[in-house]
């Protein structure tokens, strides 16, 4: 799933969800350039793009929970783009 956000609240999510922990972030080309895209377990098991986006809706609801606990934020500032197919 790819992110979209500010850079220092994206910068926070790559240093926070690492492998081999599930969720992680990790940066893929797209377009000629590295973007952050967040990766599950969870996204394998889905039988489509609208079930992983499901999927995907719930985690980052509840990783912005979680990590806005950890920086004290006052809003959720990561939010879904759009599913990216990786083979």
């Amino acid at each position: 799933m790819l992110l979209i956000g500010q850079d220092i609240d994206l910068s926070f999510w790559e240093r926070s969800l690492k492998r081999p922990f599930d969720p992680w972030c990790e940066r893929i080309p797209q377009g000629g350039s590295l973007v952050l895209a967040l990766r599950s377990r969870s996204f394998d098991q889905a039988q489509s793009a609208d079930e992983v986006r499901g999927h995907a809706i719930l985690l980052i609801e509840r990783l912005n929970g979680a990590l806005e606990l950890c920086r004290n934020l006052g809003d959720a500032v990561i939010r879904r783009r759009s599913v990216l197919a990786c083979w």
